[in-house]
C-alpha cells in the first residue's frame, strides 16, 4: 500500500486545456535563451559505452530486443513506476509525430514494479550487468514511499537483471522537514549514475546537498555500501529537511573520470540573480573523489520564455548524458518549489566542448506546445546507429510533457520524445504515451529516462595475464601475483598497438579490427618467460568476438647467479655428472675422450653429489685410472700447483684412503724401489696428507683433519715463487697446516689413479667414500678468494655456462634492422636446456638513445649438448627510434636461464649508428673457437672475416680497420696479451686498408687469430674491430666477435697463410703516432715480391719513397726521418704510408706534429 496519499488531479491540471488547446505547433514558437557558451577550460573527451540490458530468467520472461527504453514515473492511471518499452514493436505509420501505440511495455514480473513497492521513483540507472537502480523522490507531489524490507526515505532500490526482483541496494539519510506538511515533508533524493570503470555509483542527496559513493558488496552485489561522501557545497548543517538552494543537487553522470552534477539554486517559484550550474569533481586512479578538483563546467541560461511562458530563470537540471563524441545533454525539470512540479517551462539543451568552452549545439524543441520547453527532466543518448534496421534507432530521448495537446492534434501524448541525432521537434521525432492511455493528460508525471546497450560491435578484444611465475613451470597458480607495468604489443590489422598492464597484472586491448594478431610481451633485464612456448600468442581475432587467455609468465632472476667462475689455469677438470651406468668421466677442460679421461673400474656415477653427479668408489676394489699414455698437463715437475675437490668418506676406515696419485718409482720403476717419483693426496688418521715426490723419499704435508659422512670441500695448493703451501677446508686457510716443499722434479710417466693406490704400488689404500667436482691447476697457486668462492657456490658449482655476445653491432645507412647473434658453451658433462629473453635499456652511459623495443624472436629456448658451443642464436632488432646520428647507440641486454641450475646470466651489447658510406660487420655469427697452441713457424691461425659493404659511393676513399683482442671474462685481468694476430707478437693491433669496390658491393678482410700459450677453459676474448667511418680523426668500435679457447687435440686447427681462410692482410704500421721527429715504419710481407712504400700527403701527393724493389717474406721495418727528398723537414701535418704489393695496398695514417 502507500506510504503517502496521491496528489489531487485538480493539482495537476494547473494550465486549462482549453487554452493550450488553442496553440498549433506552427503558432507556438520555439524557445529563446540568453547566452549559451560557459567558458571554464573544459576537456573534450568520448564517453565508452557500457550499461546492459536486463536478461531475465524465470518462466514466462519477456526477452527483450536489443533496443530497449527504461523510464520512471508517477502512479496517477495505473500503478506502475517502472516501465521497459521494447523499441522491436512495429513502428507506427510515419512513423514520426505519431503516438507508439504497439510498442511493448514490460512492468515487471508478478504484480510488477508498482508504487506500493517502491513508492515514487525519479533517478534511474543500468549498470553493465542489466540491472536497474531507482531512486525515492518527493518531487511528484503528494509522494509515496516504498514498502521494499529495508527501503524507505533516501532508498536506492535495485531490480535484478535476471530475476526482475526488487531490493533495497542502500539507505541513505533523508529526515523529514517536520515543517511541511504530512505527504510534502521527505526531501528523497536526486539522481544516480553507474562508474563503470570502478564498478561504482554516485548519487546525489536533496536531504544535505551531498555526493554519495557507493561500492557493490561483492561483484554484482544485491546491496551497496557507501565508501564516501562528497560534500561540495557549503558544509550541510545538521537540520532535517531540503538542502537550501545553491546547496541542493540533482542530476549527476560520470564522464571522462570526472563526476558531474547539477546544483539546484532557482526554480519557477524562485527566481534568483543566481544561476543553476553544472559543476565536475575528478577521480583518483581507485574511483575516489578528490575534492580539490571540484570546479564550475556550466551556467545554464536563462529561458527568456515566449509569450504567456516569459521566465527569467531557469529550472534546475534533473538529469545529464553524454554521447559517444562527449556532447553534453541537460534535461531541464519545471519545479515549482522543493516537491511541486510543474511544465512547460524546461528545457532540453545540448552543448559541446569547443575550444575549452561548452557551446550550444543542436536545438531540441520538446512538446508542442508552450514555447515548446516541456521537458519533463529525464534525456539520453541511444549509442545504435542511427542508420539501422529501426530508425527509432540512433535517437535523442527526453521525457516529456504536452508532446500532443494543441487542438491540431486528435490525441494527447503524454511520455517520451525521440528525436533524430541533430535535433528538431516532434515533426521529425518519434513519440511514445507513457502508459499508452492518449484521453488523458499525465501531467507532471513523467520521471527519468534511459537508453541502456551498446552498439553492435564491429571490432574486438584481446585480453590476458602477466604473471610472476614462482615455480617456473609455466602454470598460473593461485599464489602466482600478476605483474604490473609491464610491455604488451600486438602485431595485426592496423597495428602494432601497445597496452601496459594494470597493478594486478591484467591488460586488454578494445577497438580491434577483425584479423589476426600476434601477441609479444616487451622484456626487462633478468627476467626469464616461461609462457607461452616461443614467446608469443597468434590469434584470430573475429567481429565482436573477446578473446582472453593471452598470458605471459616469467620470473625474475639475479644476474651472474651464485655459481662460481671457472677458476684460471685448470688443466683438468672432472665433474662426474656423466649419466648412471657410464664407464668413463671426461676432463671438461679438454672435453677430449683420448685426454684425462677416466677409466672407471667398479667406481660408479651417481647423482647425489655435492655439485650435480659425483664418483662413488663403494667397496675395496673400486677404483679409476687414466693411463699414462692419455695423461695431460697432470704433472706438478717443478711448478706451482694446486688440487681442490668436494670429498665425503664413508664411515671410518683404517689406514690410509687414496684420492688421486700420480706416482712411480725412482727412475719410472715399480713399488716405490728406490725412491717416489710423482704426487699422491690420500687421507690417514683422519687427516689430509699430500706426498710428492722427486725421486728420493717422499715429502709428506700433513693436512688438517677431515669429518666422515658429510660433505667437505678442501683445497692444498703450492706457490713455488714463495715455496708457501696452504690447505683449506671447506673455503677457510689452515694455516696451522701450512708446508714448504724443497726444489724437487716430481714428473714422471705415471697413470693416475683415484680411489685406490696405483697398480705399481700394489692397490691397496681404497678410498671408501665419494668424489666431486675435482680440479688440478699444474702452474697456478689458487689464490684464498679462489677457493672461497668455489665452495661458496655449494650446489651450485662452477659456472658452466658460457654465455657469449657481441659487445657491439653497427647498424648501417638507411637499414632498419640488424640482426645480433649470441651463443652458449656447455662445459658440463651432459646437454642443458636454456631459456632466454632480451630486453632494451634506458639511456645510460655508453648508451646515447633508448633501447631497442622490437626483437624478433624477443625470447626463446635451446639445448646444447655436452662440453660444446650451441647453434648460434640470431635476434633481429628494428633500429629503435631517434637512433639517427653518426655514432649514436643503444643498448638492450639479454638474460639466459640454465633450466636444471636456476642459473641466470645477463650480458649488455650495444647497437651503434653509422650513416656514412662504410658498413663493417663480422661475416660471422656466434663464438669463433680459437686453438690454443704454440704454433709452428708459417701457422697464422683461425680465420675471422670481416665484410666492408659501401651502402653509398665512398668517392675512392680508403678505409683503415684496426683489429685488436679485448679479454672480456669479469676477472678482467690483461689476458689480451696472449692473442695473437696475424703472427704479429700478442697484444699488438692490426691495421688493414679497405679499397672500396662501388655501392652496393663488399669487401672481405680477413684476420688470423691464435693463442699463444695453454688452452685455459676461462679465458674468453673479442675480436674488435675499429675504424674512422666518419673521418674525424677518432676510431670508433665497429663490430666485435666472441672467441674462446678450445683444445684442439693434436690437430693444429689454424690456417697457413696463402692456403685457404680468405685473403691474407700484409701488415704495415708507423710509430710513434702522432710524431715529434723520425718515425719507423714497420711491415709484415706474406711472401716474397715487389714491394713499393712512400709517405704521401692528405692530397695524395708522393712526399717521399722509403723503398722500391723485391724484399723477403717477413717482418721488415724501415725508418723515416721526416724529410723530402732534398732533406728539408716536411711542415707538420696529416700523412699516409702506402705499401704496395701484387695485387693488394695498404695505408696507415701518420700526424707529424713538428
Amino acid at each position: 500500500m502507500l506510504g503517502r496519499a496521491r496528489p489531487l488531479l485538480a493539482t495537476v491540471f494547473a494550465v486549462s486545456f482549453a487554452v493550450l488547446s488553442s496553440l498549433s505547433p506552427a503558432k507556438a514558437g520555439a524557445a529563446t535563451f540568453s547566452a549559451a557558451d560557459s567558458c571554464t577550460d573544459c576537456i573534450a573527451v568520448p564517453d565508452p559505452c557500457c550499461s546492459a540490458l536486463p536478461n531475465y530468467q524465470f518462466p514466462n520472461a519477456p526477452v527483450f530486443s536489443p533496443n530497449i527504453l527504461v523510464a520512471t514515473r508517477q502512479a496517477i492511471f495505473n500503478p506502475w513506476v517502472v516501465t521497459i518499452y521494447d523499441m522491436a514493436s512495429p513502428l507506427p505509420p510515419g512513423p514520426e509525430d505519431v503516438n507508439w501505440a504497439a510498442i511493448t511495455r514490460y512492468n515487471g514480473p508478478g504484480v510488477g514494479w508498482t508504487v506500493d513497492s517502491l513508492g515514487t521513483v525519479f533517478g534511474l540507472t543500468l549498470d553493465e550487468y542489466g540491472n536497474i537502480f531507482v531512486c525515492h523522490t518527493a518531487i511528484y507531489g503528494g509522494d509515496a514511499v516504498g514498502q521494499v524490507f529495508g527501503g524507505g526515505p533516501g532508498a536506492v532500490y535495485r531490480i535484478d537483471g535476471v530475476t526482475g526482483k526488487i531490493t533495497t541496494f542502500v539507505k541513505l539519510p533523508n529526515f523529514p522537514d517536520t515543517s511541511q506538511p504530512t505527504g510534502e515533508d521527505l526531501p528523497g533524493l536526486g539522481n544516480i549514475t553507474y562508474d563503470c570503470a570502478h564498478k561504482q555509483f554516485f548519487v546525489t542527496n536533496m536531504e544535505n546537498g551531498k555526493i554519495y559513493r557507493i561500492k557493490p558488496t561483492g561483484v554484482n552485489g544485491p546491496t551497496g555500501t557507501v565508501v564516501q561522501v562528497f560534500d561540495p557545497m557549503t558544509p550541510d548543517a545538521p537540520s532535517p529537511g531540503w538542502a537550501p538552494l545553491c546547496e541542493r543537487l540533482w542530476a549527476v553522470q560520470i564522464h571522462g573520470n570526472r563526476v558531474f552534477y547539477s546544483v539546484w539554486a532557482e526554480d519557477g517559484s524562485n527566481t534568483s540573480a543566481l544561476s543553476n550550474t553544472i559543476r565536475s569533481v575528478g577521480l583518483d586512479g581507485a574511483g575516489a573523489i578528490l575534492p580539490l578538483t571540484d570546479k564550475l563546467e556550466l551556467v545554464m541560461p536563462d529561458n527568456l520564455g515566449l509569450g504567456s511562458q516569459a521566465f527569467y530563470g531557469a529550472n534546475p537540471v534533473s538529469d545529464i548524458s553524454f554521447n559517444a563524441a562527449g556532447d553534453m545533454l541537460l534535461a531541464e525539470r519545471s519545479m515549482g518549489g522543493p516537491t511541486y512540479s510543474g511544465a512547460h517551462l524546461s528545457r532540453l539543451l545540448e552543448y559541446r566542448c569547443t575550444e575549452f568552452c561548452w557551446r550550444r549545439t543542436n536545438a531540441f524543441d520538446v512538446g508542442d506546445c508552450c514555447a515548446r520547453t516541456n521537458s519533463a527532466g529525464g534525456c539520453d543518448y541511444d549509442r545504435m546507429p542511427y542508420t539501422g534496421s529501426s530508425q527509432a534507432l540512433g535517437r535523442t530521448w527526453a521525457s516529456g510533457d504536452a508532446l500532443h495537446l494543441s487542438g491540431s492534434y486528435p490525441d494527447i501524448i503524454y511520455g517520451l520524445q525521440g528525436f533524430r541525432p541533430n535535433g528538431g521537434n516532434i515533426t521529425t521525432s518519434i513519440l511514445i504515451d507513457s502508459d499508452g492511455d492518449t484521453l488523458g493528460m499525465d501531467k507532471v508525471f513523467q520521471g527519468d529516462v534511459e537508453k541502456p546497450g551498446c552498439p553492435p560491435p564491429t571490432v574486438g578484444k584481446l585480453c590476458g595475464t602477466k604473471w610472476s611465475d614462482l615455480d617456473h613451470d609455466g602454470v598460473h597458480d593461485g599464489n602466482e601475483s600478476g605483474v604490473g607495468g609491464w610491455t604488451i604489443t600486438l602485431s595485426g590489422p592496423g597495428g602494432p598497438y601497445t597496452v601496459t598492464t594494470g597493478p594486478d597484472g591484467s591488460w586488454c586491448v578494445d577497438d580491434l579490427p577483425p584479423g589476426t594478431y600476434t601477441v609479444t610481451e616487451g622484456m626487462l633485464p633478468n627476467w626469464v618467460p616461461t609462457f607461452p612456448p616461443g614467446g608469443s600468442h597468434t590469434t584470430t581475432l573475429a567481429v565482436g568476438q573477446t578473446i582472453g587467455g593471452l598470458d605471459f609468465g616469467n620470473y625474475a632472476c639475479t644476474g651472474g647467479g651464485p655459481c662460481a667462475s671457472i677458476p684460471k689455469g685448470m688443466s683438468a677438470w672432472w665433474t662426474f655428472d656423466e649419466p648412471a651406468g657410464t664407464t668413463g668421466a671426461l676432463d671438461l677442460v679438454h672435453a677430449d675422450g683420448a685426454r684425462n679421461a677416466l677409466q672407471l673400474s667398479g667406481a660408479t656415477i651417481v647423482p647425489d653429489g655435492a655439485v650435480g653427479g659425483a664418483l662413488a668408489f663403494a667397496t675395496a676394489a673400486d677404483h679409476a685410472t687414466i693411463p699414462a699414455a692419455s695423461a695431460s698437463g697432470l704433472d706438478i715437475g717443478m711448478r706451482s700447483f694446486s688440487f681442490d675437490a668436494w670429498l665425503r668418506l664413508d664411515g671410518a676406515v683404517a689406514g690410509a684412503r687414496t684420492i688421486a696419485e700420480k706416482r712411480s718409482g725412482a727412475g719410472g720403476g715399480a713399488g716405490g724401489a728406490g725412491g717416489m717419483l710423482g704426487w699422491a693426496l690420500y687421507v690417514e688418521g683422519g687427516h689430509l696428507m699430500l706426498e710428492v715426490g722427486g725421486g728420493g723419499a717422499p715429502v709428506v704435508c700433513a693436512g688438517p683433519p677431515v669429518s666422515v659422512d658429510t660433505w667437505t670441500h678442501f683445497a692444498v695448493t703450492f706457490d713455488r715463487a714463495t715455496g708457501a703451501g696452504a690447505w683449506y677446508i671447506d673455503g677457510s686457510s689452515q694455516p696451522a697446516y701450512a708446508f714448504t716443499l724443497p726444489a724437487l722434479d716430481a714428473t714422471n710417466n705415471a697413470e693416475v689413479s683415484f680411489g685406490q693406490a696405483s697398480a705399481s704400488f700394489g692397490g691397496g689404500r681404497a678410498l671408501i667414500g665419494v668424489l666431486d667436482e675435482v680440479e688440478f691447476f699444474p702452474n697456478t697457486a689458487m689464490s684464498a678468494a679462489t677457493v672461497q668462492s668455489v665452495w661458496a657456490a655449494g650446489p651450485r658449482g662452477k659456472c658452466r655456462d658460457l654465455l657469449r655476445l657481441p659487445a657491439v653491432t653497427t647498424i648501417c645507412k638507411d637499414d632498419t634492422t640488424v640482426t645480433v647473434c649470441f651463443s652458449v658453451t656447455n662445459t658440463s658433462g651432459g646437454p642443458k636446456s636454456y631459456h632466454w629473453s632480451v630486453a632494451g635499456l634506458p639511456v645510460g652511459p655508453g648508451c646515447t638513445v633508448a633501447g631497442p623495443v622490437s626483437f624478433t624472436p624477443s625470447s626463446g629456448s635451446f639445448t646444447v649438448p655436452a662440453v660444446s658451443s650451441g647453434v648460434p642464436v640470431c635476434i633481429t632488432i628494428k633500429r629503435p627510434a631517434g637512433l639517427t646520428a653518426q655514432n649514436a647507440t643503444s643498448c638492450f641486454s639479454l638474460t639466459l636461464l640454465n633450466d636444471s641450475t636456476g642459473v641466470c646470466q645477463t650480458r649488455t651489447s650495444s647497437i651503434r649508428a653509422d650513416n656514412t658510406c662504410w658498413c663493417v660487420k663480422a661475416n660471422t655469427s656466434g663464438v669463433v673457437n680459437v686453438a690454443a697452441r704454440v704454433l709452428p713457424p708459417g701457422i697464422a691461425g683461425t680465420p675471422i672475416v670481416i665484410g666492408t659493404g659501401f651502402p653509398c659511393d665512398p668517392l675512392g676513399r680508403v678505409l683503415q680497420l684496426r683489429a685488436y683482442a679485448k679479454f672480456t671474462d669479469a676477472n678482467g685481468d690483461p689476458e689480451a696479451a696472449r692473442i695473437s694476430i696475424n703472427g704479429l707478437p700478442p697484444g699488438e693491433p692490426v691495421l688493414a686498408d679497405v679499397v672500396p669496390g662501388g655501392t652496393g658491393g663488399e669487401q672481405a678482410t680477413t684476420f688470423f687469430v691464435a693463442w699463444r700459450g695453454e688452452h685455459d677453459l676461462a679465458l674468453a676474448c673479442d675480436l674488435v674491430i675499429e675504424a674512422d667511418t666518419d673521418g674525424d680523426g677518432m676510431f670508433e668500435e665497429m663490430c666485435s666477435v666472441p672467441m674462446r679457447s678450445v683444445w684442439d687435440g693434436d690437430q693444429v686447427a689454424a690456417v697457413t697463410p696463402g692456403t685457404g681462410g680468405g685473403a691474407l692482410v700484409a701488415q704495415l704500421r708507423a710509430t710513434p703516432n702522432p710524431s715529434f721527429g723520425p718515425a719507423r715504419v714497420s711491415f709484415t710481407l706474406p711472401a716474397p715480391g715487389q714491394v713499393t712504400l712512400g709517405v704521401y700527403d692528405v692530397n695524395g701527393r708522393l712526399v717521399r719513397t722509403l723503398q722500391r724493389g723485391t724484399m723477403s717474406a717477413g717482418a721488415h721495418a724501415l725508418d723515416w726521418d721526416g724529410r723530402d727528398p732534398s732533406g728539408a723537414h716536411v711542415p707538420a701535418g696529416v700523412y699516409f704510408v702506402r705499401l704496395e704489393l701484387p695485387g693488394q695496398s695498404l695505408r696507415s695514417k701518420l700526424v707529424k706534429l713538428r
